[in-house]
């Protein structure tokens, strides 16, 4: 008897210690953000109660609309034409678009011309259900990577990121 009590007491003093350990662990802390108290349009009265707190919601925003929709096997027949960049923004911020335009080829090449430069390479696409991907490699092997945002047989929009800022670029068909 006297055995199993000193051992239940051993027992308690390691469980208390090693909880006692423990206790200086850093404890994370997290940034809230509460909903605004509404008001009632007619009356001007509060919706619930001002000594109420709201729910706190994690605010998630998106640097850019999302307008992108899957690129069918079939759409991709619109992208083989000469297409001239009629819309450059960086960022959001509208630019005076540079003088450039594509010519994709049904042989999977491309050649595109930007001002006194020209290019030639190759041209691939990944189509996945949740975005397009056009992939741009040059006769050097560079590849540039751009998400194919709207493809019709009038428009078509790229979207690619250069260093931290977001490119849009927006096409029309020269002919």
């Amino acid at each position: 008897m006297k055995t199993r009590t000193t051992l239940y007491i051993l027992l308690f003093l390691l469980a208390l210690t090693i909880t006692a350990c423990r206790a200086e662990d850093p404890v994370e802390e997290v940034e809230e953000a509460f909903l605004p108290i509404h008001t009632e349009a007619e009356t001007g009265e509060d919706a619930y109660p001002a000594e109420e707190a709201a729910y706190p919601i994690d605010e998630v925003l998106s640097p850019f609309e999302e307008v992108a929709y899957p690129i069918t096997e079939a759409d991709l027949a619109w992208l083989l034409q000469t297409w001239q960049l009629t819309a450059y923004a960086e960022d959001g911020v509208g630019q005076d678009p540079p003088d450039k335009t594509i010519t994709f080829n049904a042989d999977g090449s491309y050649g595109m011309t930007t001002g006194s430069m020209q290019e030639t390479g190759t041209w691939t696409t990944v189509l996945l259900a949740v975005e397009s991907t056009l992939i741009l490699t040059n006769d050097a092997g560079e590849s540039q990577y751009y998400e194919i945002t709207e493809l019709n047989q009038n428009e078509l929009n790229l979207r690619s990121q250069v260093g931290n800022l977001i490119v849009e670029e927006e096409y029309m068909p020269t002919d």
